[in-house]
């Protein structure tokens, strides 16, 4: 959970740079480090039950995805930009394809938006 607000994550992105897997506050939009092979919603770090998808046409937008909640991540990876330059809630909102999918292999988003 956010570390200012206690809310769940919107989206992540990894660091071009050190592959760092960051994730930005759905309600105050803070950004943090947080841990790649660990579910952000129910920290479970099983291997197992943590697994990624994407679309051949869009390999920079994956779903992270959680066996063990059934809830899912959408994370940016490829970015070369600087971070405080990346809009995670535009990127959110391009990326709705990747939510359909989620839904309809019976995920269910981490965090509540506008659209939720």
């Amino acid at each position: 959970t956010c570390p200012v607000c206690g809310d769940l994550p919107l989206m992540g992105f990894l660091r071009s740079e050190d592959g760092l897997r960051v994730l930005e506050c759905s309600r105050c939009g803070t950004r943090w480090g947080f841990p790649r092979l660990m579910c952000p919603f129910c920290s479970t770090t099983d291997q197992e039950k943590l697994s990624y998808i994407y679309a051949e046409e869009d390999p920079d937008h994956r779903l992270y995805l959680c066996e063990n909640c059934h809830r899912y991540l959408k994370v940016t990876q490829g970015y070369t930009g600087k971070d405080e330059e990346l809009v995670l809630p535009l990127e959110d909102l391009s990326t709705a394809y990747l939510d359909l999918e989620a839904e309809k292999r019976g995920y269910r988003r981490g965090c509540r938006t506008v659209f939720s």
